[in-house]
């Protein structure tokens, strides 16, 4: 008889009838029936091995439907390593994850482009004519002739990127009128122009817009980039609204200004 059939003849006498039995390996180990090992080699019984620990639990499984936005934006930042070049990418994703935070906050919904919106009160200028402070407005009346100037201080925060300016205004052929930012030194009355437009016809519920140019200058794009930052250490910025041959018995009028900021 093989060694094989030995182990199971001997194993057999063990086995009673509808006895559960757990598992067997009948050859080149041990065995083991009902409540009893064997060796493998046919030899006596031997101390039962101890219980593998049952395997730990596994994560649930995450999708993107039980993961917040916020979240998402957060686990998309790259994460630098010494060597590595710094794309645009790394700045890009921190400032998704900031703009979720700043909605989550209850800031509002923040968008590419913000919007510093003001209501015109005009300052004279010495020795100019000037316009006429309404209710949320300024005009030129009927019966004005001649140059009139104004001007007023703007808040920007300091940092942003001017993209352009909007402006709400009328022209009934009054004359020749224009709006202007204006940056002027902190320490000086030196300043330049940044944005100039021209008012040109009488519909006032159509926005008129410039983008920063530095009119009647010769400098080149770069200065142009460097003058949309607000600095407000070195600068206060201006709006400025001048007609000039101004005409008896038309009108005109200013009834709001946007300073655009974004990227």
């Amino acid at each position: 008889m093989s060694s094989s059939s030995s182990n199971y003849s001997a194993a057999s006498a063990y086995v009673q009838s509808g006895q559960n039995i757990k598992y067997m390996i009948r050859e080149g180990a041990a065995s083991y029936y009902g409540g009893y090992y064997y060796g493998g080699g046919g030899g006596g019984a031997t101390t039962p091995p101890p219980a593998a620990a049952p395997p730990p639990a596994s994560a649930p499984a995450v999708t993107a439907t039980t993961v917040s936005d916020l979240q998402v934006l957060i686990s998309a930042i790259p994460i630098a390593q010494d060597g590595d070049v710094i794309t645009a990418d790394y700045h890009n994703s921190v400032r998704s994850a900031f703009i979720a935070m700043a909605n989550r906050l209850g800031l509002g919904i923040i968008t590419e482009e913000i919007f510093i919106t003001n209501a015109p009160n005009l300052f004279k200028v010495d020795g100019q004519g000037e316009w006429k402070n309404e209710l949320g407005q300024v005009k030129k009346a009927a019966a004005d002739t001649g140059a009139l100037r104004g001007w007023m201080e703007l808040d920007l925060p300091d940092g942003a990127r001017i993209k352009k300016m909007n402006v709400y205004a009328s022209n009934d052929t009054a004359g020749t009128m224009k709006v202007k930012l204006r940056r002027q030194s902190v320490s000086s009355s030196a300043g330049d122009d940044l944005i100039a437009i021209d008012v040109a016809n009488n519909d006032a519920s159509t926005v008129k817009d410039g983008d920063v140019t530095l009119p009647g200058s010769t400098l080149g794009n770069s200065a142009i980039e460097e003058a949309r930052s607000v600095d407000n250490q070195k600068y206060k910025y201006l709006f400025v609204a001048e007609l000039d041959g101004g005409v008896s018995g038309k009108e005109a009028k200013i009834l709001s200004m946007q300073v655009v900021l974004g990227k």
